[in-house]
C-alpha cells in the first residue's frame, strides 16, 4: 500500500489495489481542470494542525473561492558547517594554568572545536491571495495536502480547542489552530457564513 492523491476525495490516501481507501474509486492522474476546481486563494485562515495518521499534520489552512485547502509545511533538513570564533581558552583554564603550570601542556587540546555541523528545518513560503496554480501543484506533489470543496462541507462546528469539519460521505477532519483561537474562529466564521 502506498499514499496517492485521490482526485475524487482531493486528499492523500492509502491506495489498496489502485483504489482509494475512502471512496473506493480508482486512483487516476491529476486532471487539467484542478486549478479551476480548487479556485484561487482568498486568504490564509491560519496555521493549524490536522488530525492525520502517517501524513504531515502541521501547515496552513487557506480559504479558496471553492472551499478550504490545507497545505502542510514542507520540511527539509538543511545541514551546513558553521565556524565558531577561535578563543584561545576559557578564563578559568587560563587561571588554572597559571596556578598549576602542567595545565599549560593540555590547554591547546581543551576547549571547543572551531567548526561544527549546524542543522535546521526550513519550510516553504506562504501562498498569496489569488494564487491557484501553486495550490494545484501542491495538491498533486505535496503529501498531506487536502482540498475540501464547499459542496462537500456538511457542517463546521467548534469542539474544545479545535474545529470539526464534517464532510458529506467522508470522514470528518479535526482542525486545531496553532495561533490565537479567537482570531482563527473569527476568520472561520466568515467561511461558514459564505
Amino acid at each position: 500500500m502506498t499514499f496517492n492523491l485521490c482526485q475524487d476525495c482531493y486528499e492523500w490516501v492509502l491506495a489498496e489495489d489502485g483504489r482509494c481507501s475512502l471512496c473506493h474509486n480508482m486512483i487516476r492522474e491529476a486532471s487539467e481542470s484542478l486549478e479551476q476546481e480548487i479556485g484561487p486563494v482568498v486568504r490564509a485562515l491560519g496555521e493549524v494542525r490536522i488530525a492525520t495518521k502517517m501524513l504531515p499534520d502541521l501547515g496552513t489552512l487557506y480559504q479558496t473561492t471553492n472551499g478550504l485547502f490545507f497545505l502542510p509545511y514542507h520540511f527539509e533538513k538543511v545541514t551546513r558547517i558553521a565556524h565558531r570564533p577561535e578563543p584561545s581558552t576559557s578564563l578559568l583554564w587560563t587561571l588554572a594554568a597559571i596556578i598549576w603550570p602542567y595545565l599549560l601542556i593540555a590547554l591547546p587540546f581543551i576547549g571547543s572545536k572551531s567548526s561544527y555541523f549546524e542543522s535546521q528545518d526550513v519550510h516553504s513560503d506562504p501562498l498569496t491571495e489569488g494564487d491557484n496554480k501553486s495550490l494545484a501543484e501542491a495538491l498533486t506533489e505535496r503529501r498531506g495536502s487536502i482540498f475540501i470543496p464547499h459542496s462537500t462541507i456538511e457542517a463546521i462546528s467548534p469542539r474544545w480547542r479545535r474545529w470539526k469539519v464534517q464532510r458529506v460521505q467522508r470522514t470528518a477532519i479535526l482542525v486545531t489552530p496553532l495561533e490565537d483561537r479567537h482570531e482563527f474562529a473569527r476568520r472561520l466564521e466568515t467561511v461558514i457564513g459564505a
